[in-house]
Order: C-alpha cells, then sequence, then structure tokens
C-alpha cells in the first residue's frame, strides 16, 4: 500500500498552511489522533488524507484505488460540500460528518489544529473558530461518544474558552 503521508504530501505540494509546507498541518493532525490513542494505520491515514478531496485534483476513485473503499468514504465524509458561503457548506457538511464516527474523530482533530495555529500565530482565524464552536459542537457532539472523543471536545472547549478570555 502507498505510503499516505507521501501521497498527501504530493496532491498539496503547491499549498502552504501558513508559512510552513502543508504537511505540517497533516503531520499535526496526525498528532492530535495520536495523543488522543487513534494510533492505528486506519487513523493515521485519514489524518494525512481528510483534505485531499476537498483542497487538491485527488478524485474519490484514486482514494478508492490507493486506500479502499472505507478511507475513500470517510475522506469523502469529511470534504466540504458545495456552498455560497462557509455557513451553508458546513449545513450541508456536518450531516456526513456526524454519520460517521471516524470523520467526526479526525475532524476534532482537525479543528483542534486549526485552532491551536490560529492562536499560535495570532490569526485573525481564532475568532471565526470561536464565532463557529458553539453550531460545530452542536452538531457534532454526541455524550455517548468513547471517552477519547470526550477528552478531545473537553480540549476544544479549553481552546473555546482561552478564546473567549484572550480574544
Amino acid at each position: 500500500m502507498i505510503n499516505a503521508r507521501d501521497f498527501a504530501a504530493r496532491k498539496h505540494i503547491n499549498q502552504a498552511y501558513g508559512t510552513f509546507f502543508y504537511t505540517y498541518h497533516l503531520d499535526n493532525v496526525v498528532h492530535n489522533l495520536w495523543y488522543f490513542g487513534y494510533t492505528s494505520q486506519f487513523y493515521e491515514t485519514l489524518g494525512y488524507l481528510h483534505d485531499v478531496l476537498e483542497d487538491t485534483d485527488c478524485t474519490y476513485d484514486e482514494l478508492v484505488n490507493e486506500f479502499g473503499i472505507k478511507i475513500a468514504n470517510t475522506v469523502q465524509a469529511l470534504t466540504n460540500e458545495p456552498g455560497k458561503n462557509r455557513k451553508e457548506r458546513f449545513a450541508k457538511t456536518y450531516p456526513k460528518i456526524r454519520a460517521d464516527q471516524s470523520a467526526r474523530i479526525v475532524k476534532l482533530a482537525d479543528r483542534i489544529s486549526n485552532w491551536e495555529f490560529s492562536l499560535l500565530t495570532r490569526s485573525k482565524l481564532a475568532s471565526m473558530y470561536k464565532k463557529e464552536y458553539t453550531k460545530f459542537r452542536y452538531q457534532l457532539y454526541d455524550k455517548n461518544d468513547p471517552q477519547e472523543v470526550l477528552e478531545m471536545w473537553t480540549y476544544l472547549n479549553h481552546l473555546f474558552e482561552k478564546e473567549i478570555k484572550h480574544g
């Protein structure tokens, strides 16, 4: 099987994450997954591939051929649906993520990565994540989730409270 990090690095080759190569973000997402106990090859692969359908020329069929149907379906669930603005795109995308627990886990790791980076770099995106957080949580939180997922939510709540105090 092809290495997911190498595949994603090739697909995101012309993209940046702030002043870093895009793989900086992907490595952070995978780190967050590992930190919260999602250390399997499946979650590592998803962490590296979560943005390829949304942000690159990668196709669903390409993902199926390289990584299998389960990975492709979860990446598809994480991919924003079309819409005229962020609010409309998320309104269409959140139900897909909610329906796939693996997608919710990766989305949480992704949001943690993005929010931490925006706080670290004092990006205006931190205030956007703060503004979106209540809706994000309402759409994706499930009190019956495994403890590891609830710990991810606890950490996101911490970031939210930190942004309220300092933002």
